[in-house]
């Protein structure tokens, strides 16, 4: 009963996060979503920061599974790529929540990148060299340069304060994608999902 209340409080928090971002909510807005006492919360969490922090923690992990279950599910390697490209996280990040990482939580954005480069530089690099075998990605082209140019567009991104609004962050990241897949590739049009949708 006591992780079921805990896993409960973990939830309705994270979702509150997620639509407003840490900074704006309180832990009484916590106790009447919920709902139980703000003693309750206290009980499981001994403060905010460290409900956000297990809140954060428990989104990587979940974004990493989603990940991992992507490239097992994508039938090619270029398919896979492509999919990472587009991947969309399930609960989406919301550009509130970036921002307030960024200012308020520096260390969970460095947790955040640091999970996405041990991804890339493992299964992500794997699938560069299994596509340079099969002559869909240019063979002279180094995978762990690939691999950190695209560490490099992904930490540019996690600064959306560059950005007048997310709906910009989110075009010129589909535009940065496009521009990178066409430069490696060893010819464009074997990504198929984006040509079916006339992206390419």
């Amino acid at each position: 009963m006591a992780t079921s209340k805990k896993e409960l409080i973990l939830t309705r928090a994270t979702e509150l996060f997620l639509a407003q971002g840490p900074s704006q909510v309180t832990m009484d807005h916590i106790a009447k979503q919920t709902p139980v006492s703000k003693m309750t919360i206290y009980k499981y969490f001994k403060d905010k920061e460290s409900l956000v922090e297990e809140a954060v923690r428990g989104l990587i992990d979940k974004f990493a599974r989603q990940l991992e279950e992507l490239i097992e599910q994508a039938p090619t390697p270029v398919v896979a790529i492509e999919r990472l490209f587009s991947f969309k996280p399930e609960p989406e990040i919301s550009g509130e929540l970036i921002l307030d990482l960024t200012e308020h939580y520096p260390q969970l954005v460095a947790d955040l990148l640091s999970v996405s480069q041990k991804f890339f530089f493992g299964s992500f690099q794997e699938l560069i060299h299994r596509a340079q075998r099969e002559g869909i990605i240019r063979r002279e082209l180094s995978p762990h340069v690939i691999v950190l140019c695209l560490l490099a567009i992904k930490e540019f991104f996690a600064k959306p304060r560059r950005f007048n609004q997310h709906s910009e962050m989110l075009l010129l990241g589909e535009q940065v994608s496009t521009i990178f897949l066409h430069g490696i590739l060893q010819n464009p049009g074997d990504l198929p999902e984006a040509a079916e949708r006339g992206k390419l």
